[in-house]
């Protein structure tokens, strides 16, 4: 009974570790990291400061939050972890008196919290989704040890609540449709929507993803066939959303305009004030951005007008970049987790068209294709208008779904291979009751997963090329020079 048991509850017991190592990474790194080897942090830690501080919001021109440099504060654009950071600050100042790092260190740890439920979220979002224990816990153990995810949850930033609050969406979404999309159902969603709002710019196009989602859905769930019904399905679930969201965010927003003269995202104010107070060559107009020199955005992927490259970059630090954006996980890691990312998300997303093909339910690939999608197309935008910053962090809103279709690639790659192999085994030493080889009576599963058959080729193809590569490297770099120097 007890094996049992265990066995039932093995994937809350996976979890469950998952999350005890990566909260003691993360925890232990938090307490190392370096101030000046957190990118951004001392400028986003000046909102929550300020807040335990003062006992109010600040203004994003307050000069106790300006930043000497760019002239401008984070005050201005969203800051949701910075409101959660707020608790943990006051905490540290009461446990901790007269220490700035106490601070710094409670900053930190809410946002490793943020990091921990986001894993949670993973695994949940896969089990909404029915791809299965196994590859519900894969995902999320994919996305809690990537490097860059790790050394995210390190310090205070942004980041993991756009994940969380990503994922979250993701997860009641799919929760409300489970549900008919009940007024309850919709109230929560809006609710996680205004979360997502109060996150990070980079995250919105969960939002665009969430409204597609519903009305794609609505013909297929609902049997409109009265007035009633269209009103409800269209105007009545649409405005408990909106009134869940705006129940949550609408307070900044409406601040914000009341504030900076009807701006109320808050960029335009940021940019302004960054002309005014910003130090010699940081202001926006002496910046020398893409667009002022009259390239178009697709001159990212063409030439290199600066010193790092666009897209080797973004991938790079995507992976792992550390400190500033000048530690970058090696060379040898980084292929090797493209070679196992890229096979393992093409037999992912081709597995799950096949899955989805047989079950007809095409719904949420237009939706997860734009929430993977627009932060990538933002982080474009903002590196050729704005200030080039190729940085991985950036358009990992949606590597959430990503995680899942690699974890699905995995799982499928290696039920594939246990089908053949099991399916090579029956037909060469049994033969059913009728004496014909199962050859032909298995043909017909072997046929179903014919996809897996090139798929396995494909992958063993590239394995074989990357350790090649990899021993012409080594050979390269390692044994030649020891030849040549007499050691060997």
């Amino acid at each position: 009974m007890n094996s049992t048991k265990f066995y039932k509850n093995a994937n809350v017991y996976c979890l469950v570790l998952v999350l005890a190592v990566f909260c003691l990474i993360s925890i232990w790194w938090a307490f190392r990291l370096p101030m000046s080897s957190a990118p951004d942090e001392y400028m986003r830690l000046q909102v929550p400061l300020f807040i335990a501080e003062n006992g109010c919001l600040p203004r994003g021109d307050d000069p106790a939050i300006i930043n000497e440099v760019w002239g401008t504060s984070y005050a201005f654009s969203v800051y949701g972890s910075s409101l959660i950071a707020v608790p943990f600050i006051c905490v540290a100042k009461l446990v901790v008196p007269n220490s700035s790092a106490a601070l710094i260190i409670a900053a930190r740890l809410s946002n490793c919290l943020l990091a921990a439920l986001n894993i949670v979220c993973i695994y949940l979002m896969g089990k909404k989704l029915k791809f299965g224990n196994l590859t519900s816990i894969l995902a999320a153990t994919i996305f809690a040890f990537l490097p860059q995810n790790v050394f995210l949850a390190a310090y205070f930033n942004s980041e993991q609540l756009e994940f969380l609050s990503t994922n979250l969406v993701i997860i009641l979404c799919l929760n409300a449709r489970e549900n008919r999309w009940s007024y309850r159902s919709c109230f929560f969603l809006g609710c996680g929507l205004g979360v997502l709002a109060l996150s990070y710019y980079y995250a919105y196009g969960v939002i665009i993803a969430a409204i597609i989602f519903y009305f794609s859905s609505i013909k297929k769930d609902f049997c409109l066939r009265t007035r009633s019904d269209y009103i409800s399905a269209i105007l009545y679930r649409p405005l408990v959303v909106f009134s869940g969201s705006f129940i949550v965010c609408g307070w900044f927003f409406i601040r914000n305009a009341l504030l900076y003269n009807g701006d109320f995202i808050g960029m335009a104010t940021s940019s302004k004030t960054s002309e005014i107070y910003g130090a010699s060559g940081f202001k926006p107009s002496q910046r020398g951005t893409l667009r002022q020199q009259g390239y178009l955005p697709d001159c990212l992927f063409n030439q290199m007008n600066y010193s790092v490259y666009w897209p080797l970059s973004v991938a790079q630090s995507f992976i792992g970049t550390f400190g500033y954006m000048s530690i970058f996980v090696g060379n040898t890691s980084f292929v090797l987790y493209l070679l196992v990312f890229i096979p393992s998300l093409v037999i992912g997303l081709i597995r799950r068209l096949f899955t989805a093909k047989q079950t007809g339910d095409y719904l949420t690939f237009i939706p997860g294709l734009i929430t993977v999608a627009t932060p990538f197309l933002l982080s474009i935008y903002y590196s050729w208008a704005s200030d080039y910053q190729p940085q991985g962090r950036y358009v990992m809103a949606g590597f959430g779904i990503l995680s899942l279709l690699c974890a699905f690639g995995i799982v499928s790659l290696c039920q594939g291979l246990w089908t053949l192999l099991c399916a090579e085994i029956e037909v060469k030493s049994c033969k059913d009751e009728s004496g014909n080889s199962l050859e032909k009576r298995l043909a017909i599963s072997i046929n179903d997963y014919g996809v897996f058959i090139k798929l396995v080729k494909f992958s063993v193809v590239a394995t074989v090329l990357f350790y090649l590569l990899l021993f012409v490297r080594i050979f390269i770099h390692l044994i030649i020079p020891l030849l040549s120097s007499g050691v060997l």
